[in-house]
């Protein structure tokens, strides 16, 4: 009886030996793939943190609200049920040309690791990158050549062309601060647009011929509401070739062209007056807007030979397409697209005058007060200026002064750094050729046209990131 006891209580002794071994066996396995699970989560939850810095690194360089976007896109990739990576955030910190992107999260630890004296709370995670991101942001002027011969087929064809070239320029709304766009549309006069900062208080005067007329309307200076064209909002400027008394092609020098880059300040910038009595070709402008006849009761009816006494006209040279200065976004540039009309005759230089104007720092701050910082400086390797000529036939007003203005402004352009890209509609010009930079004359038809612009936006949408 006494020996059966003792093997009995041996043999639980022994029982219990194993248990105790085995437990210990198994907590230390436990332990192992607990480490093994921490560090393989861990490893895997970094790198993604990594090439979520990248992108948003990249995601950084054109867009307005980076932070925002950084952290948008960390959430949109960051699933807690399935990375155990709680509180995802981001930082950029942008200067002297570096970005530097600090992505960050918590691994929750406590739910990987079956041994609390392995861990116990969270792990931090935290991966940073850094680029030196050279953005181009670009400056682009569309002269687009609105005059009576575009009515119909080749304008629609031509607003068609413009949508796709917005298409793929726009392709990436986010980026939206890298380019700006202005269209000048071209017919007889140019349309300026609401811009009496252009004029100097002697410009807005009320002429001595006038004065009688002013008295009779009210009207306080050219600025006032009722005015021909103001009561429309539109401004149309002398031309300074006539302004300037040049009749000839050889009176227009070098030194005369450069001058017409000159900031409003100084330059003697004029309204265009219409007094002399011309039968309009059509009682409205083309978007259904009447043309005003202003006559003054002592010179009814009107003889304009009355050189004291005059009478002012709404003028059917001075269209309802104006300029549209800086569009920064997809819709603002089809809003301006649906403000052109083709109107009148063709006057592509005083279009590319009033283009260079849009690109050069001279102008800075006149246009949008809201961007001040346009037109940018000469000569900037993160700044690209570019001036789209289109047009679909030659100067038949005065074209040999116009055709020989219009070739030496874009000399002019070209030699401060502006690339200029012509294309020819349905047209074949020497001045449009000798317009364009090496390589950049366009030939197009009404079969082509699309394709054309498409080419000339592709080019255009390159943003270079580089380091």
């Amino acid at each position: 009886m006494t020996a059966l006891s003792t093997f009995v209580v041996a043999r639980r002794h022994q029982l219990g030996v194993v248990s105790v071994s085995a437990a210990i066996f198994l907590a230390g396995m436990l332990t192992f793939f607990s480490f093994v699970l921490l560090v393989v989560v861990t490893s895997t939850t970094d790198s993604r943190l990594s090439m979520l810095a990248d992108a948003v690194l990249y995601s950084s360089s054109d867009s307005v609200s980076a932070d925002q976007d950084a952290n948008q896109l960390l959430h949109a990739n960051i699933n807690d049920e399935t990375t155990s990576l709680a509180a995802p955030r981001s930082r950029l910190d942008k200067r002297d040309g570096l970005t530097t992107t600090t992505v960050t999260g918590k691994v929750k630890a406590s739910e990987l690791v079956l041994n609390e004296e392995l861990i116990s709370g969270d792990l931090r995670i935290r991966h940073q990158a850094a680029s030196r991101l050279h953005q181009t942001t670009l400056e682009i002027v569309i002269m687009l050549d609105v005059s009576g011969s575009m009515e119909g087929a080749p304008m629609t064809q031509a607003i068609d062309g413009l949508r796709d070239f917005a298409d793929i320029l726009y392709a990436e709304e986010r980026r939206n601060l890298s380019k700006t766009i202005s269209i000048v549309p071209a017919t007889g006069l140019v349309n300026v647009g609401w811009r009496p900062n252009f004029l100097k208080s002697d410009a807005v005067a009320i002429p001595r011929s006038l004065r009688p007329l002013a008295k009779e309307q009210g009207w306080k200076n050219l600025l006032s509401p009722t005015v021909p064209g103001r009561w429309r909002e539109a401004m149309c400027m002398q031309l300074p070739e006539v302004q300037s008394d040049l009749t000839a092609p050889n009176l227009l020098s070098p030194n005369w062209i450069r001058s017409l880059e000159l900031g409003p300040r100084q330059q003697n910038i004029r309204f265009y007056l219409e007094t002399q009595l011309k039968p309009p070709p059509a009682a409205t402008y083309k978007n259904g807007m009447p043309l005003h006849s202003y006559i003054p009761s002592e010179n009814s009816p009107y003889n304009p030979q009355w050189k004291h006494i005059h009478a002012l006209f709404d003028s059917f040279d001075c269209g309802v397409s104006s300029i549209q200065a800086y569009m920064s976004n997809y819709r603002e540039f089809i809003d301006g697209l649906k403000t052109l009309y083709p109107e009148m005759n063709t006057n592509n230089a005083e279009g590319v005058m009033w283009a260079w104007r849009l690109l050069s720092p001279e102008w800075r701050g006149e246009w949008d007060r809201t961007k001040s910082e346009l037109p940018r400086d000469y000569g900037l390797k993160s700044n690209k200026k570019v001036m789209v000529l289109f047009t679909d036939g030659d100067h038949l007003v005065d074209p040999e002064v116009r055709d020989r203005k219009q070739v030496m402004l874009c000399r002019e352009m070209k030699r401060k750094g502006i690339e200029i890209i012509a294309v020819d509609f349905n047209n074949r010009s020497p001045s449009m050729k000798s317009c364009a930079s090496p390589g950049a004359y366009h030939q197009a038809s009404t079969r082509t046209i699309r394709n054309v612009l498409q080419q000339v936006a592709t080019t255009l949408n390159k943003i270079e990131l580089v380091e």
